[in-house]
């Protein structure tokens, strides 16, 4: 079997694959974050408007990009059918949703194709974390407002941003792409550091979730960087890992069903989230779970007016369920198992426990099919270190050809 890596004559092709997978997915990502700065939230609704359509339309051109990277790019043939069965899919679930982000997402994963895993983390993590650190460090030295939401008794930073968990969330995001992507060459100093500036965001925005969450797996990376046979014991328990994304959300959705705030220890576990137990549980009670899904107007907290009754769900997977249905919510369950088998199979457990550790966060955020956060999932159909890609049929025989003449 020929590799893509023995044959020198693909590389300028795959060169311009990546071109337009790292121009297209950088646009995607900055018109998100930006559409997220408070600068432009607090803008007159019109202009909110005008600025919001140039957006989707830069994000337009992003997807042509990502289509024009695998234009002239043979795809193998098992996942074009994956691809054609998933957006045939997709595009049904339109019909119930209303709602067209997870069909535009197909020009993302189709993109992401072609181009190696690295490569896409790569680009997230720039983009991302030079935006994150710009927004923030604008907000602080007044540039921009650093807007402050009044929360009972807690003031909470917007930090640039027009929600408060924004900078929290994306920094945790940032965090994991870095891990994955320095992994063993992460110095204990640079833990450290990351845990100062996760302290810190959590005190001027008191994001806990995201806290408590950025510090256990900064302290689990530490403790694996110190072991000298790296993730010891997660390996003798390594095949129970594809079994996390059914575990997590089947433990979650049951545990919103289940709630009765008469009892005292599911009230006091609901006290500890936030009330996040008690909105699920509504949300079940008044909308109900259907096989494909129903159109739905998420009303949360804003620096806005809300305009109805608050009945925000933040878990990622009751979210997916109850707007999308539950067909989608088991083939983003399946994208994952199948994320963390390929990560197994090449024995990559820092894939492997970055994607646990977004299972976990998705209990209580709704990011885990979020792409402006998280990254992951794009990497399905990516290349990765230690796999092949086999090349179509017709290169095979052209280099053949080639070779004989």
């Amino acid at each position: 079997m020929t590799r893509v890596s023995d044959v020198t004559r693909y590389k300028p092709d795959i060169k311009i694959h990546t071109v337009c997978f790292l121009l297209g997915y950088a646009i995607f990502l900055i018109t998100l974050i930006l559409s997220s700065n408070i600068e432009i939230v607090q803008m007159q609704e019109a202009g909110v408007d005008i600025i919001g359509k140039v957006m989707k339309l830069v994000r337009y051109l992003a997807y042509a990009l990502l289509l024009a990277g695998v234009a002239d790019k043979f795809v193998e043939r098992r996942k074009i059918l994956a691809v054609i069965f998933v957006s045939v899919f997709l595009a049904l679930e339109v019909l119930f949703s209303r709602n067209t982000t997870m069909l535009l997402y197909i020009f993302l994963f189709v993109g992401a194709a072609v181009v190696d895993a690295k490569t896409i983390v790569k680009t997230s993590f720039l983009t991302k974390g030079i935006l994150l650190f710009l927004t923030v460090a604008l907000s602080r030295i007044g540039v921009i407002q650093d807007y402050v939401f009044l929360d009972g008794d807690r003031y909470r930073h917007g930090l640039g941003f027009s929600w408060t968990t924004t900078g929290s969330i994306l920094f945790l995001h940032v965090c994991l792409e870095y891990i994955y992507l320095r992994r063993e060459k992460i110095t204990l100093i640079e833990y450290a550091i990351l845990e100062l500036l996760n302290i810190w965001f959590y005190k001027m925005t008191d994001a806990s979730m995201a806290f408590y969450l950025t510090g256990a797996f900064l302290v689990f990376f530490a403790v694996v960087r110190l072991e000298r046979k790296k993730f010891f014991l997660l390996s003798k328990i390594r095949n129970v890992a594809l079994l996390a994304p059914v575990l997590c959300a089947g433990l979650t959705i049951w545990a919103q069903y289940a709630y009765d705030f008469k009892n005292p220890v599911w009230y006091r576990l609901n006290e500890f989230v936030h009330g996040r137990l008690q909105l699920g549980h509504d949300a079940i009670k008044n909308y109900g779970i259907t096989l494909l899904g129903q159109k739905m107007e998420w009303i949360g907290f804003s620096i806005r007016q809300m305009k109805g009754a608050y009945n925000y769900v933040d878990c990622s997977y009751l979210q997916l369920c109850i707007e999308y249905g539950l067909i989608f919510l088991l083939l983003v369950l399946l994208l994952y198992t199948f994320l963390i088998y390929r990560g197994l199979k090449n024995n990559d457990m820092y894939l492997v426990c970055v994607l646990g550790f977004l299972l976990i966060f998705a209990m209580t955020e709704p990011r885990l099919m979020n792409l402006m956060y998280t990254t992951f999932p794009l990497l399905v159909f990516a290349k990765m270190e230690g796999e092949g890609l086999r090349l179509p049929s017709f290169e095979k025989r052209k280099l053949t050809y080639g070779e004989a003449a």
